[in-house]
This record gives C-alpha cells, sequence and structure tokens, in this order.
C-alpha cells in the first residue's frame, strides 16, 4: 500500500475529524442545548433541500442548501451554525448511503465525517470575514452597507466548499482530476449555489421568534422552490440523454 493509495482517506478523514473535534472542543454546550429546537428546525430544512438536489459529479450534490446553512450562521453565530451544516450534511449523506444495497465504509461514514468537516470549515472562514468587514449576527435589517460583509462571507463559503471537494479530487488523480473535476461543476454551481447564496441574509432577517409564521412561509417557498430546480434539472438530464441516444442511433442508421 502506498501512499496514492491513502491519500484520499487521509485527506477526508483528516480534515472531516479536525473540523469535527475542533467544533466540539469550542462549543458551550449549555448554550448550545438552550437553542435545540431552532437549530434542530434549521436542520431539518436543510436536510429537506439538500434531498431536493441533483447531482452533475459523484457524490456531489447541487442545491440550495447553503442558503439554509449559511442563514444559520449569521443567525446563532459560527459555532452553533456550524453544527446545523455539519450534522444536517452528516445526515443526508449517512442516511443516502444506508438506503443502498451495497454502502462501502467510504460512502457510509468517510465521506458524511468529510462533508462535515468541510461545513464546519466555511461556517468558520465565512464568519471570519463577516464579522471582519462589520457584519453583525442574527441581523434585524439589511443595508448597503452590509453588502462587503455579506459578499465576502458568500464568495468564502463558495470557495471554500468547492476548494474541499476539488482538493479531494487531487488527491484521487492529481491536477488533471482537479481542474476536470471543477470544470465539469461550476456550471451548475455558479448558477445554483452561488447566485441564490445572498439569499440567505433574507432569511436571517426574517426570523424572528416572536412571529415564526412569516419565517415559515418563508422556508415553505425555499423548499418549493428547490424541488422545481430539482425538477427542471432532473428534466435536462433526461433530455440531455435522450438526445445523445438520438444521436448514436442516427449514426448508427447511417
Amino acid at each position: 500500500m502506498n501512499l496514492r493509495s491513502i491519500l484520499p482517506s487521509l485527506y477526508t478523514l483528516g480534515l472531516g475529524l479536525f473540523g469535527i473535534g475542533a467544533l466540539i472542543a469550542l462549543t458551550d454546550f449549555r448554550a448550545l442545548f438552550a437553542s435545540f429546537a431552532p437549530l434542530a428546525f434549521f436542520a431539518a430544512l436543510s436536510m429537506f433541500v439538500k434531498r431536493a438536489g441533483f447531482h452533475v459529479a459523484p457524490q456531489v450534490t447541487h442545491s440550495l442548501v447553503g442558503i439554509v446553512d449559511l442563514a444559520a450562521v449569521l443567525i446563532f453565530r459560527p459555532l452553533p451554525g456550524a453544527w446545523v451544516g455539519a450534522v444536517s450534511g452528516f445526515l443526508y449523506l449517512f442516511l443516502n448511503s444506508l438506503r443502498r444495497e451495497k454502502h462501502t465504509a467510504f460512502n457510509l461514514l468517510e465521506i458524511p465525517i468529510f462533508n462535515a468537516g468541510l461545513k464546519i470549515g466555511m461556517a468558520y472562514a465565512s464568519a471570519h470575514l463577516y464579522t471582519l468587514l462589520g457584519g453583525e449576527f442574527f441581523p434585524r435589517e439589511f443595508s448597503l452597507d452590509d453588502v462587503p460583509a455579506l459578499a465576502a462571507a458568500v464568495a468564502a463559503w463558495f470557495i471554500v466548499d468547492h476548494l474541499g471537494w476539488a482538493l479531494l479530487e487531487w488527491t484521487r488523480g492529481g491536477w488533471a482530476a482537479f481542474t476536470n473535476f471543477l470544470r465539469r461543476i461550476l456550471p451548475y454551481s455558479l448558477a445554483t449555489e452561488l447566485v441564490p447564496l445572498p439569499f440567505a441574509i433574507v432569511i436571517a432577517v426574517v426570523y424572528d421568534p416572536a412571529r415564526i409564521e412569516i419565517f415559515l412561509m418563508l422556508a415553505a417557498g425555499l423548499v418549493g422552490t428547490a424541488i422545481v430546480v430539482q425538477m427542471f434539472a432532473d428534466t435536462s438530464a433526461r433530455l440531455e440523454r435522450r438526445r445523445n441516444e438520438l444521436s448514436v442511433l442516427n449514426e448508427f442508421g447511417e
């Protein structure tokens, strides 16, 4: 067994366990449990939106889930917000793998652990740049003065996410795999993940425990939008496969 063969596992488990360990060490669990109900709701909402995603590359799901996870960071602050993305991301991938008839330890635990650790890193990087540029957590309003802080948080979230997955491809196949992976997913990522991501501030501003009905309506609209995006992506994929089949049949006929 050489280093190249175990490098992907060293990377996924190293990053994942480091992120999870750091989050556990830094968390005030008394404060975390005091906010258990809203955090659990956001984690469940994150899983629902993640479920309404589509696949372009193996093990990578494109969805609107970043809106929910980043909103949790903006509302509850970095550490509790990181728990939302880490728990929902781990459970979604774990349960999705468990449903398969043939699941490996890699899919069952290694990738969910990696994803959880990566989400923690994304939350930390976004929150750090957000506060550095004057952003406030649990915002009650949004103005043009807040745009730089939000833009920095959005950029950090998107870049850390894609860099993390692209580096996994690098451990498997070098720079060619790294660039091919980004080339394949970036057009979809820009449209379905980066462009809608600033909407997280809308969720953060609207969220108010005293007026939860408005927030629930917004959450329902987000889930509905995610389902429509998924249906559109699935339809486009089917049409593309059908077009390829017809092209092959046409070439065969000629």
